[in-house]
């Protein structure tokens, strides 16, 4: 059975006007969250919802469209940049998972010849028992 479309709380062109209205708020002030977009309009935020403008793909649209833009900008300035933590973080971006795994300041592979690090520990005080042990001997 097909779903039927909801029917709008206003008139169509009512809701062409406000989509308009959001696009062009959107662009004014380049705009990247919804959120921020109905901080600006002149009514509340579940009148937004109601009138279905957060289903709009041109607001949605615009707002990625922003979002696109700003971290182009973004990325341009950091591989211009001579700030090695911008290029760091733009080589992380860019990398493949085995490079990021390498440039990874936390790496947990630590030789442990497959023991876990309380057997390291246990291995490591036994070792100095013995050489205690080993130093008795010789005297």
């Amino acid at each position: 059975m097909a779903e039927k479309k909801k029917k709008l709380p206003i008139k169509k062109t009512e809701y062409k006007k406000l989509v308009n209205d959001c696009l062009a708020l959107i662009s004014d002030y380049k705009l990247l969250f919804i959120s921020d977009l109905i901080a600006l309009l002149p009514f509340s935020k579940s009148t937004f919802y109601v009138y279905g403008l957060d289903k709009s793909d041109a607001i949605k649209d615009a707002i990625e469209s922003n979002r696109t833009m700003i971290k182009q900008k973004l990325r341009a300035k950091w591989y211009e940049s001579t700030t090695p933590t911008l290029q760091i973080a733009l080589y992380k971006i860019l990398a493949t998972p085995e490079e990021r795994k390498a440039m990874s300041s936390s790496s947990k592979e630590a030789k442990t010849d497959g023991m876990l690090p309380l057997e390291v520990q246990k291995a490591y005080l036994s070792s100095l028992e013995k050489m205690a042990d080993g130093d008795d001997d010789a005297d």
